[in-house]
């Protein structure tokens, strides 16, 4: 994975596997237990690994964090669900939301209203 460090990447993992094996995230004593280090260092390895768009927590909330695709499959992914949403008639806001909710943080607003943009140019020049 790119951009992570190898305690990055193994707390990544871990948290993949427990939402596959469990249904929910772990908490992070779970974390820290998962990775024989502290709770503290689980957290800040946590937030890193939110910083660069790899999962998403919501604050002040337990069991909050979900593992978001790979920055470099996340583009791709975006792409996907524009097409969908346009097949589907849903409307621009619906759109954006989409691509938000599935692409990295890191990823600007102004590439996800480009890739809207790009999307829904092609997707009509197809049904012309």
């Amino acid at each position: 994975m790119n951009g992570l460090t190898p305690r990055m990447s193994e707390l990544r993992n871990f948290i993949v596997a427990h939402e596959h094996r469990t249904g929910h995230a772990p908490s992070y004593e779970e974390m820290a237990r998962g990775l024989g280090t502290s709770k503290s260092n689980a957290h800040r390895l946590a937030s890193c690994l939110q910083e660069r768009g790899y999962i998403r927590r919501v604050p002040r909330t337990s069991r909050s964090i979900t593992a978001r695709p790979e920055p470099a499959q996340s583009l791709a992914v975006a792409r996907e669900h524009v097409a969908y949403c346009i097949n589907a008639g849903m409307g621009l806001r619906q759109i954006l939301e989409a691509i938000f909710n599935h692409a990295p943080q890191s990823v600007s607003m102004v590439t996800a209203i480009g890739q809207v943009a790009a999307a829904w140019e092609h997707m009509h020049e197809e049904r012309q």
